[in-house]
């Protein structure tokens, strides 16, 4: 379905078939991405891996990204900050059962992934101010502006109104808060010396990117700001001339062509089907496919399964205060990731076999 939102010629695409033509058979071709305004200044100039124009710097950052920050190895190196941050987030909920008190799963679980990325980007956890992680705080306000409207981005000729709207203004005050952050991260580990000549598994992420820059193993060299800019790392892909294509991975994933009662939770539909989340069938797209799928997916899969188990296996859950579950407001947030618009509030009850 073509659509123009604005200026900007926009095609919608809603079925598995035209996904794998866009991003296996004809990929090459889809592999730009539109340099949004937001983008263009939250990610150092589209210097990140999710937005960077398709070419060799783009293909090297990847190459980094995928063999050396989120393989399936140094995913497995960073087990025990999983653990250990599992374990106390399944502490403090067991503290809320013995009170009877419900608790933001939302939240904790928010938290939880905070807690973990950080320990992996940068070998610690945010600085708090006021007891919020301030890693935290900034990257769920970016994250909304990142999927905030820009009137630039549809009416080019209309660029100027996002000053006027306050767009930009917001976005250069978080991302200035977030560079002095990222910038005191990087210092350290430098005036500590925690850049060795040999990487082994206990190095962080910034330990990594900084003995790629150290030891120039990009032919394209790495800057401060590239290292910056994958440390903050939709499927919008650019399509000459001047067409944006959409996967509408919401539609496919409801199509009941493929999926029968797909608005219902019926997880035992996965046990006899032959459709998995990686990328390789389409009408499941979760972390994308093709070349510019999601270089995450090992270190995202690791986390989600280990909490979720840890969650089932220790508790029982309920709604509060007698609420039946089909009542359960399940309206989402707008921003750049997917978030319920109301916090899930639960009341945990200790798990007896």
């Amino acid at each position: 379905m073509l659509l123009h939102l604005g200026q900007a010629p926009v095609l919608v695409i809603s079925s598995a078939e035209m996904a794998r033509e866009i991003m296996k058979n004809q990929d090459t071709v889809f592999t730009n991405r539109p340099a949004l305004t937001a983008v263009w200044i939250v990610l150092y100039q589209c210097q990140d891996v999710g937005f960077a124009p398709y070419g060799e710097y783009w293909r090297q950052m990847r190459k980094i990204c995928v063999s050396d920050l989120l393989g399936v190895k140094r995913v497995q190196s960073f087990k025990f900050v999983r653990e250990v941050e599992i374990d106390c987030l399944i502490k403090k909920i067991s503290q809320s059962c013995s009170k009877g008190s419900p608790v933001n799963l939302s939240d904790m679980l928010l938290t939880l992934s905070y807690n973990i990325l950080s320990m992996c980007s940068f070998g610690r956890k945010s600085e708090k101010v006021d007891n919020i992680h301030m890693f935290g705080k900034l990257s769920r306000e970016v994250l909304q502006l990142l999927g905030a409207f820009s009137i630039g981005d549809f009416f080019p000729c209309l660029r100027w109104m996002d000053v006027l709207t306050g767009l930009i203004g917001r976005l250069k005050r978080r991302t200035q808060q977030l560079d002095v952050l990222f910038d005191g991260i990087i210092d350290d580990h430098l005036k500590k010396g925690e850049i060795q000549n040999s990487l082994d598994n206990k190095q962080d992420f910034v330990d990594l990117l900084l003995h790629v820059q150290r030891e120039k193993k990009l032919s394209i060299g790495i800057s401060k700001d590239s290292i910056k800019a994958i440390m903050m790392t939709r499927e919008w892909i650019y399509y000459p001339p001047k067409t944006r294509v959409y996967i509408n991975a919401w539609a496919i994933q409801r199509d009941p062509m493929t999926w029968d009662k797909a608005e219902e939770f019926i997880p035992e539909r996965f046990s006899e089907s032959t459709v998995d989340f990686k990328g390789q069938d389409f009408e499941l797209v979760p972390f994308g496919s093709g070349r510019r799928s999601c270089p995450g997916m090992s270190f995202g899969i690791a986390v989600v399964e280990l909490a979720l188990a840890n969650l089932l296996y220790w508790f029982d859950w309920e709604l509060p205060n007698g609420e039946l579950k089909e009542m359960l407001d399940m309206s989402e947030s707008f921003g750049l990731t997917v978030n319920k618009k109301i916090p899930l509030l639960l009341l945990p009850s200790h798990y007896v076999a």
